[in-house]
């Protein structure tokens, strides 16, 4: 997964890459996010299709977890995403997020490569 991120000030902003781990079943969809700086845990999910297109969707709301390091506490914020699922470009996920931290970005989901 790669995250562009704008942050609240000015030239705050970057790239993290982090994994993401989605889990469905007949009731439920979820995915956690782990990366270098935080991690991020799934409040609600639900899929949807565009009313005008018919493309897949997913309205994703998340709960994030910093961890502490360089002298800082850890710290909690909620994010949202409307998510689309492009299968011309390979199964790829992607769409722009924004959270109660005042940040907002892009998340670009793609599949693992296979193990050579």
């Amino acid at each position: 997964m790669e995250i562009n991120w704008t942050g609240p000030k000015k030239n705050q902003s970057g790239i993290a890459k982090a994994q993401a781990i989605i889990k469905q079943d007949f009731l439920r969809l979820s995915m956690d996010v782990n990366a270098d700086n935080s991690e991020s845990c799934t409040l609600m999910a639900a899929p949807r299709k565009h009313p005008e297109s018919g493309e897949p969707q997913l309205y994703y709301v998340y709960s994030v977890t910093t961890k502490p390091q360089n002298g800082y506490l850890s710290e909690t914020y909620q994010g949202s995403a409307i998510l689309r699922f492009d299968q011309s470009a390979g199964g790829q996920i992607s769409g722009n997020y924004w959270t109660s931290k005042h940040t907002s970005g892009h998340f670009r989901l793609f599949n693992k490569e296979p193990d050579k």
